[in-house]
């Protein structure tokens, strides 16, 4: 109830200070009314706490009597769900201003795979953290065939759930089209904390079976729009539908994990088995895919999981009718994605904790018979970010991923906990400007037999031969390598198709090309064989200040020499992520220079994908800064030109070279402006 304020005046008497005093008057006249303005307001915003009691029809969310004060709750009010049964049974949309649910509290949604749906412009609190609480939808029926999903978001505030959060299972039952596992959706506007002590999980339905095929497992999603996501504990896609043996339709592939963050993502174990994983692909004569698990921040953010374990979704297993059946491999494991902050001011990647592609599928395991050789293919692992600072974990289940890519903008700085090496079934790829393998004391990195990549400069503890940190083949540039002579494999040319192998050749083989003349090309890589191209270039001018640009569908190591022969200085050595050509002046030496491309890759087709252009050519004499809209006179156009160049970002408005647009770019346009044009 909003209460009445009345007010008084003093009576008016006469003063010969009777201008001040009605100024005061006017002034407290002022003050009184917005004192009534925000008592009014904060009596409007004020809203009602309406908590659970269960004294009315059993279950009932819209009965009134189940609610004091009366109810059912609306969409300002804050609503309280204490352990008391019975419980309410979840509307398909609930609308409130905030709610809590206690601990020992399980909601479940209404019946046939509908899905629930929590919003609240406030906090979400579900369970606590000594005392868990869940929330489920149901699964699907005959006529409802899907199981049902769970959307709990908050729209202005933090989301805490401690327990459980299940998404419903598809409907399965012969002749009826299948059902997919129900999703679940967590989402903030700011922090989303998630932690399933106690035994709970937060999980996809698993998908149903039917008439044509057995459907996917219910996805995962667990998103802050604007600050941060931590997750502690068991997080799972649900898994695809098995097939019967007898049955040629295809199984369910895992369901997807998805955790994304405008700040920090945090994955951190409560209990030994946590593990935050893609769903597991159905088992088949045609097996499910396991799910990828995939994590994501925004600027000035990171990823660390340093207390946690990631996983794909394993494959789902071949199943064969009897022994006429052909052998045939299982589904492929599923990814793992780890995708940090690349730009910002903070470490892009931390993982200390345990990251691996999900298992491929066996062809039927069950048959001792059966080869090791017939599993599908593991999960690849890819980490990018603005650096990577990684860790092998104390502990080795035996599984491993397909490959793992890591790509940073700085470095990689990699070492161990217990001198148990890397390992990948297939490759390992790091390409960082640094790759820093200093921190590692206890013996191989990256384990042997496994075919490696490592682009970018390498330093190690010169105590320890770098023979006894990495073991495999490695690809790599010999001059970023000083001291180590031929104890590694560089490119492994000849290739049968390979015309122009230039100084990774036993004699140097150079194609030709003119200065300022475009050249265009492709390259390989397959069965562990890369190709690189080399260009002799002809033409140029001693002493003169020339243009490089280079652009390619893949990501490429680009090396300049300055002179005709292998042995002249590099002057350009340079990792060109796809997409983002290389723009570089460089003054030469010589008139003639070597062009060398070599593909940051293992398996790069050669019919499509594989091209780059290149142009080596004379740079032209630099204008007047200061003219920014070349006219060739200096106007407050200029300014406007450069303002509007700062804003969007342009690297023309780096006056200063320094490589980033600040207040001193500023400065140095003005100076330039002020001195004028020749």
């Amino acid at each position: 109830m909003l209460a009445t304020y009345s007010w008084f005046a003093p009576a008016r008497t006469a003063n010969p200070v009777e201008g001040r005093i009605e100024r005061r008057r006017v002034l407290s006249f002022a003050m009184l009314a917005g004192l009534l303005a925000m008592l009014f307001v904060a009596g409007l915003a004020q809203a009602d706490q309406v908590t659970w009691t269960g004294a009315g029809r059993a279950g009932d969310w819209n009965d009134p009597g189940n609610w004091a004060p009366s109810g059912p709750p609306d969409e300002d009010d804050d609503v309280v769900i204490p352990n008391v049964v019975p419980f309410p049974v979840l509307p398909e949309m609930v609308c409130v201003g905030s709610i809590t649910v206690d601990g020992g509290v399980t909601l479940v949604g209404p019946d046939g795979g509908s899905k629930v749906t929590i919003k609240a412009s406030g906090p979400i609190k579900i369970g606590e953290d000594d005392f868990p609480a869940a929330i489920c939808a149901t699964d699907g029926t005959p006529r409802a065939i899907h199981g049902g999903g769970v959307c709990i978001e908050s729209q202005g505030a933090s989301v805490m759930i401690c327990g459980t959060v299940k998404g419903g299972d598809g409907h399965e039952a012969p002749g009826v089209p299948q059902g997919r596992g129900g999703e679940v959706v967590i989402c903030g506007a700011g922090n989303v904390t998630v932690k399933t002590n106690g035994g709970g999980m937060v999980s996809g339905g698993k998908g149903g079976g039917g008439q044509d095929k057995g459907d996917g497992g219910g996805g995962v999603s667990i998103v802050s729009k604007q600050g941060s996501v931590t997750v502690c504990g068991d997080v799972k896609g649900g898994d695809g539908y098995d097939r019967p043996a007898d049955s040629r339709d295809p199984a369910g592939d895992g369901g997807d994990v998805e955790v994304c963050a405008r700040g920090n993502v945090t994955i951190k174990q409560i209990a030994d088995d946590d593990v935050v994983k893609g769903g597991d692909g159905g088992d088949g004569q045609v097996p499910g895919a396991g799910g990828d698990v995939t994590g994501k921040t925004d600027t000035d953010s990171e990823i660390d999981n340093g207390e946690g374990k990631i996983r794909g979704g394993d494959g789902g297993d071949h199943k064969r009718r009897d022994a006429s059946d052909p052998t045939s491999k299982g589904g492929d494991g599923g990814g793992v994605t780890l995708k940090g902050d690349q730009d910002g001011e903070k470490v892009g990647v931390i993982t200390r904790g345990d990251v691996k592609g999900g298992q491929g599928g066996a062809d039927d395991p069950d048959d001792p018979a059966t080869p090791e050789k017939d599993r599908a293919r593991d999960g690849k692992e890819s980490i990018c970010g603005r650096t990577i600072v990684a860790e092998v974990p104390d502990e080795d289940d035996g599984t491993q991923s397909r490959s793992i890519d890591w790509r940073a903008r700085e470095s990689i700085k990699l070492g161990q906990f217990a001198g148990r090496p890397l390992r990948a079934a297939e490759t390992i790829v790091m390409v960082a400007p640094e790759i820093d393998l200093t921190a590692n004391r206890r013996g191989l990195v990256l384990a042997p037999g496994v075919q490696s990549i490592l682009a970018g400069r390498l330093t190690f503890d010169p105590g320890t031969p770098l023979e006894e940190l990495v073991g495999g083949t490695i690809l790599l540039d010999p001059r970023w390598l000083d001291g180590l002579g031929q104890s590694f494999a560089i490119e492994p040319e000849p290739c049968g198709e390979s015309r122009n192998p230039g100084c990774d050749g036993l004699e140097a083989a150079l194609g030709t090309g003119v200065w300022g003349e475009p050249i265009a090309g492709g390259v390989w890589a397959r069965g562990g064989e890369v190709d690189s191209d080399w260009y002799l270039l002809s033409g140029g001018e001693a002493g003169a200040t020339a243009e490089v640009s280079f652009d390619a569908q893949f990501d490429a190591i680009v090396m300049v020499l300055d002179g005709p022969t292998c042995d002249a200085p590099p002057v350009v050595e340079a990792f060109v992520p796809e997409g983002m050509p290389l723009r570089a002046r460089v003054e030469f030496g010589s008139d003639e220079i070597v062009l060398s491309v070599r593909p940051v890759v293992l398996d790069l087709d050669c019919e499509r994908g594989n091209r780059y252009t290149a142009t080596l050519a004379l740079a032209e004499e630099p204008g007047c800064y200061a003219d920014f809209d070349g006219d060739g006179e200096l106007t407050i156009f200029d300014f406007l030109g450069f303002q509007n160049a700062f804003a969007a970002s342009d690297p023309a408005a780096d006056c200063d070279g320094d490589g980033e647009l600040t207040i001193f770019d500023f400065l140095c346009f003005q100076n330039a402006f002020a001195a004028g044009c020749p």
